[in-house]
């Protein structure tokens, strides 16, 4: 009952991004399948970043959803 997100390098907050967290809230609140929503960070093996900006895990708290880095 869990939904999952993996992201990849660093991300950063911007439109497309608050519209996924935005389907995944709906989904949580919409859907009895899915009770917790949770977003990895992997590191890029190719620019060697991982992680979030800090708009991006505030929205994510906000919006109770887990966060989970992969170092």
């Amino acid at each position: 009952k869990i939904a999952h997100e993996s992201k990849v390098g660093y991300t950063c907050l911007n439109k497309r991004i608050k519209s996924e967290i935005d389907k995944d809230v709906y989904l949580r609140r919409h859907d009895s399948s899915i009770n917790e929503v949770t977003w990895h960070f992997y590191r890029s093996e190719k620019t060697g970043k991982i992680g979030a900006s800090k708009a991006l895990i505030n929205y994510l708290r906000k919006n109770h959803i887990n966060i989970v880095f992969h170092y």
